[in-house]
């Protein structure tokens, strides 16, 4: 018993699965401010512009999603705040300028 105990310990030590994908909070807030929030999982998330629609798109990566779905979109963004809480967390930015910090 102690034997089958041991390997299984080790067996799942070195052979764990990586971290868990997690689901990603998205809301547009008053003030045209999008607030991205994680959870205690590894997400993996990219924000961008859509240049055709103009819409800002939150889209997850890895098996992370987004509000339960794969992304999220919104128009008129002005700012965004990002809170991503533990986890090994990738947030990918690109496509779009805002104009400074949000320190609400």
């Amino acid at each position: 018993m102690l034997r089958s105990l041991l390997s299984a310990l080790l067996l799942g030590t070195f052979l764990a699965p990586a971290l868990a994908a997690g689901d990603v909070s998205a809301t547009l807030l008053p003030g045209a401010r999008l607030l991205v929030i994680g959870d205690a999982a590894a997400n993996d998330l990219q924000v961008e512009k859509d240049g055709a629609t103009g819409e800002f798109v939150v889209s997850g990566r890895g098996g992370t999603t987004i509000n339960g779905a794969a992304s999220f979109r919104v128009r008129g963004v002005k700012t965004l705040r990002n809170e991503m809480g533990e986890g090994d967390d990738v947030v990918a930015l690109g496509g779009f300028a805002l104009a400074g910090p949000d320190h609400s």
